[in-house]
């Protein structure tokens, strides 16, 4: 296996993105997409810096005989190590709530920073191309005293020389700016993403819904737009994308990741839903009221049941379904109409179904 595909297999073992990458590397994102695009390879002090990282040694790396299995299970002591953080990344998040403001400041200055930084390389870039202009014109007035002793036509020979410095300045130029373009590329692309991709990871939906409005607001000034990928809708329309943030539960946990495009511009966001850890706890005090009814019960008995579940429907996300005859809902004044039907001294039969957490999900009303 090549270097390149080593490398991407153990980024996404970790779970980790290229930007995370980079910055545990201290490089930009563009760098580690072309190490995995086996366009560039890293330094050898990031390769030991990758080593360290990833748990496995500098040979493994570059050797491309090195089996997947080996890298695998070096990664598994990796990960071992990672899964410690976990509580304290969880913590982290909690305060990254409410220093939102702080990010915010911080971008503004950070944005500062790399407008100061063009144009320290601007001026740079513009004095090295005067001394080599210098450099090279007195290094060609020697050669051509040299050519003007040894051959006829002054004049040829100062213009072949002049021509010769020429090129070389342009040259240098040429390159001066291809590294500033370059630098305001990597800026650019730093910039338009910054204020989204603080929201990326694992997040709660008040987060999700934060991002959304940030992806809306870019899409409506920016040529630059961004897909919005949930439950098998992709969007980039701000009415839509408004549509996707009320299914977004605030207190529920979901993974945000992006796709870039060639020039580093995100133009993806995908929103998967992560499935709850069931609570012991809370299980058993959801099923608890309703579970003391389960059998043969008076017709008493079955209207208080019926209040049970009209009460739990308005204030919990988990939605219980009654069946009685014909009848199947969830709706308040259906579960009502029911009730005027159960005769309070008939005696009914009451069973549950529950669904794969272990909540009752189904109640169904039988006549004795």
């Amino acid at each position: 296996m090549k270097f390149n595909e080593k490398l991407t297999n153990l980024r996404k073992q970790m779970g980790i993105s290229q930007e995370e990458l980079g910055y545990k590397l201290n490089v930009t994102r563009q760098t580690v997409s072309k190490w995995e695009l086996g366009q560039t390879t890293p330094e050898m002090d990031k390769l030991v810096e990758m080593s360290k990282l990833f748990n496995v040694s500098v040979d493994e790396l570059v050797n491309e005989t090195q089996t997947q299995t080996n890298i695998e299970t070096s990664f598994d002591i990796a990960e071992t190590q990672e899964e410690n953080t976990t509580n304290s990344n969880t913590q982290i998040e909690d305060k990254t709530i409410n220093t939102n403001s702080t990010i915010e400041d911080k971008t503004i200055n950070k944005k500062g920073k790399r407008e100061t930084s063009i144009i320290t390389i601007i001026v740079i870039a513009l004095v090295v191309i005067v001394i080599v202009i210098l450099i090279r014109f007195f290094a060609g007035f020697t050669l051509f005293k040299n050519e003007a002793n040894k051959q006829k036509g002054f004049f040829d020979s100062f213009l072949n020389i002049f021509n010769k410095a020429t090129d070389i300045a342009t040259d240098t130029i040429n390159d001066a700016k291809n590294n500033i373009n370059e630098f305001e590329k990597d800026f650019n692309a730093s910039n338009f993403n910054s204020f989204i991709e603080m929201y990326k990871g694992t997040v709660v939906g008040s987060k999700i819904n934060s991002a959304l409005d940030e992806i809306s607001t870019s899409n409506k000034k920016n040529e630059k737009k961004i897909i919005v990928k949930y439950n098998g809708t992709e969007t980039q329309d701000p009415v839509e994308i408004t549509n996707i943030k009320k299914d977004i539960v605030n207190s529920d946990e979901y993974e945000l990741s992006f796709d870039y495009d060639e020039a580093g511009y995100i133009n993806k966001a995908t929103i998967e839903k992560l499935k709850k850890k069931v609570n012991e706890f809370d299980k058993s005090m959801f099923n608890m009221g309703l579970e003391m009814y389960s059998g043969s019960n008076m017709g008493g008995s079955v209207i208080s049941i019926l209040d049970k579940v009209v009460t739990s429907n308005k204030k919990n996300d988990r939605k219980i379904t009654v069946k009685y005859k014909e009848t199947q809902t969830q709706d308040e004044a259906t579960i009502k109409n029911i009730k005027q039907k159960i005769d309070t001294f008939t005696n009914y039969n009451i069973s549950y179904n529950y669904d794969t957490d272990g909540f009752i999900n189904e109640l169904t009303i039988e006549n004795m």
